[in-house]
């Protein structure tokens, strides 16, 4: 009995084990496998442009490969919204706020329209930097000055116009 107690322990001894192979450890000198290189995420906003009654606006939505203030701006000439003298001088967002300081020719085409033409290029600047940067309000200076066109004085965050 003990003999074939014996025999059945070798057997179950061995059955127990399998042959595992031991990991290969990894070749430092192996080069690593290719990935895909990161892509920028691309943005989309609304454009807004003045409507045809200039009582509202239009909106148009635009993706760019990445978020670009001077991009925004070319869209924005190109829409006669600003004319081809206006720049930019800085932008900068600071929690939910938009900094946008641009060149006297920002000014110099404001004060050139009445309140409803005001009113229109403001807001196409405001909605669409604020959509497009996803902030809550905006403060425009021209060469760092606060702007007053005799309709306004903009020295308060502006909000999205509606």
């Amino acid at each position: 009995m003990k003999k074939l107690f014996a025999l059945l322990l070798c057997c179950l001894l061995l059955t127990g084990c399998a042959f595992v192979p031991k990991e290969q450890p990894e070749q430092p000198d192996k080069p690593a496998e290719p990935t895909e290189a990161p892509t920028t995420a691309s943005v989309t906003f609304f454009l807004y442009t003045p409507n045809e009654n200039v009582d509202g606006f239009e909106k148009r939505e635009v993706t760019l490969g990445t978020l670009d203030a001077q991009a925004i701006l070319e869209l924005l000439i190109a829409e006669d919204v600003l004319n081809e003298n206006v720049a930019l001088n800085s932008v900068e967002l600071q929690n939910d706020q938009l900094l946008l300081d641009f060149n006297s020719a920002y000014f110099d085409q404001l004060v050139t329209y009445g309140t409803s033409g005001e009113l229109m290029m403001m807001g196409s600047v405001v909605n669409t930097y604020l959509d497009a940067y996803d902030a809550q309000s905006v403060v425009i200076t021209a060469d760092g000055e606060i702007m007053e066109s005799g309709h306004v004085v903009y020295d308060f965050p502006l909000e999205f116009y509606h």
